[in-house]
């Protein structure tokens, strides 16, 4: 069987002496396992196509249950990530998260937009790095089943206050003064609150940026500027809220963090 996929390669490996082993994430079908032959050998017409970052359209042939590229072209290699070390990082991580959160078999187009687009942000340095980090991640969470509930305190309703807090595990929000009168009978500090119960505060600014990322449209989810406050704030609870439920690290995000001296 022969078919043609549009594809972004978010995975590479080594096969054999000069093959590639790709996975490519398609709308359609979501991840896809392929053969590149002699991709890495510098004369071999998949030497680009075949690279991980790089969005293209695919032919693939199937025999059973091997697949292999029998032609492919490049629609974006985003090359500037490759020219930038921390651009590699965070370029490296999304891909890792995009892996975890898609399947095989299983309809990927929004997944699929989503990484494509912040990997053109990262590319092109269209917003902070700790921004573009966040604001995919939780994206990517609340695409992928785990929409937390942003109402309102579960409490007591409250829509808004000077802070509130994400029950990370249990996906709602308390405000202050439930959290601190009924839930914990006592005023401990944002530190003990983060600690003991896995507690994210949320300044006012960091509350609507979280509304915005569940609800904007994809081309639209970068089209705000908060403050740098927000911004902090955001980029601990997004990944907080991405690693407990996903209950593990990833060796790229460590990368990251290394390279950005965090």
């Amino acid at each position: 069987m022969q078919y043609t996929v549009d594809g972004l390669v978010i995975r590479e490996s080594e096969s054999g002496e000069n093959d590639k082993r790709l996975v490519l994430l398609t709308p359609d079908r979501g991840r896809i396992s392929v053969l590149a032959k002699g991709a890495r050998s510098l004369r071999s017409k998949y030497m680009n196509s075949a690279a991980l970052f790089t969005y293209g359209n695919y032919e693939i042939t199937e025999r059973g249950e091997h697949a292999w590229l029998s032609g492919a072209s490049v629609t974006e290699s985003f090359y500037g990530i490759r020219n930038d070390i921390e651009r590699l990082a965070l370029a490296s991580y999304v891909l890792d998260v995009v892996y975890e959160l898609s399947g095989e078999a299983e309809g990927a187009c929004d997944m699929l937009r989503l990484a494509l687009n912040t990997l053109f942000a990262i590319a092109n340095d269209c917003k902070p790095r700790p921004l573009i980090k966040a604001v995919f991640e939780f994206r990517a969470m609340t695409m992928s089943g785990y929409l937390p509930d942003l109402s309102g305190c579960s409490v007591c309703g409250k829509p808004r206050g000077s802070y509130m807090y994400l029950d990370v595990m249990n996906g709602e929000m308390k405000c202050a003064e439930c959290l601190h009168t009924v839930e914990l009978k006592k005023q401990p500090s944002e530190d003990e609150l983060v600690s003991a119960r896995i507690l994210s505060p949320m300044g006012s600014g960091t509350l609507a940026a979280a509304r915005y990322i569940t609800e904007a449209p994809l081309e639209r989810l970068l089209s705000f500027t908060p403050e740098e406050t927000t911004v902090s704030e955001l980029a601990r609870m997004s990944e907080t809220y991405l690693l407990h439920h996903l209950e593990r690290s990833f060796p790229s995000l460590e990368f990251y963090r290394n390279v950005m001296n965090l």
